[in-house]
């Protein structure tokens, strides 16, 4: 059977959550709701934050946030293991809160290949979104996002046999977890990376 082997996309293959970009179309007043909710998810572990994030982008135009996005860091060690790990014929499967639409184009543009199991969006031709996805993985990622992940792989029958990711709960998805500055002793930090997107 093939080995499969899961990758984080925020702070694991980019740097830098891929939020600040995809959510930049949102109205400030409202971009302003998400540092409390994260911060409520910390405290809580219930989060609300990525289903608002969802639903606001429904109307907007996100064919430009889309190349914005393209434009994120790659970890460069992760990366190479992404590789790596392709040429030993695992099967690779990128898993995010970011909408499936932001990370294949991510993943396309850097010349990545994989399976893409995340929450989602329907853009339109003319770039703008239509609707939150109502497909059952969609569903689970905004309903539970704390464990959707776990949750998701379930329901799918996939066990990993190593998950990368930066050394959050929801990225622990196998006994096999690897953080991802194993790879990367330079590791930037996210929040430094975020300031960079914030103040560039």
């Amino acid at each position: 059977m093939m080995k499969v082997a899961i990758f984080d996309f925020d702070g694991t293959l980019v740097y830098a959550p891929s939020s600040i970009i995809w959510t930049k179309e949102i109205p400030f007043i409202k971009r302003l709701f998400f540092p409390f909710a994260f911060l409520w998810e910390k405290l809580s572990k219930k989060s609300s934050y990525q289903k608002k994030a969802f639903e606001w982008l429904v109307g907007l135009r996100v064919s430009e946030t889309a190349k914005d996005l393209c434009e994120l860091s790659e970890v460069t060690k992760v990366v190479e293991k992404f590789h790596e790990l392709q040429s030993k014929k695992y099967r690779v499967i990128v898993m995010s809160f970011s909408p499936a639409f932001f990370v294949k184009k991510w993943l396309g543009s850097h010349g990545l290949k994989a399976e893409v199991i995340c929450p989602d969006i329907i853009v339109n031709k003319k770039g703008v979104v239509e609707k939150v996805s109502d497909d059952w993985v969609t569903k689970i990622y905004l309903k539970e996002p704390i464990y959707a992940k776990k949750i998701v792989l379930e329901k799918l029958h996939i066990s990993p046999f190593v998950s990368i990711g930066d050394n959050t709960i929801r990225d622990k998805l196998c006994d096999n977890y690897i953080d991802v500055k194993k790879f990367q002793p330079n590791y930037k930090h996210k929040i430094i990376q975020v300031l960079n997107l914030i103040f560039k």
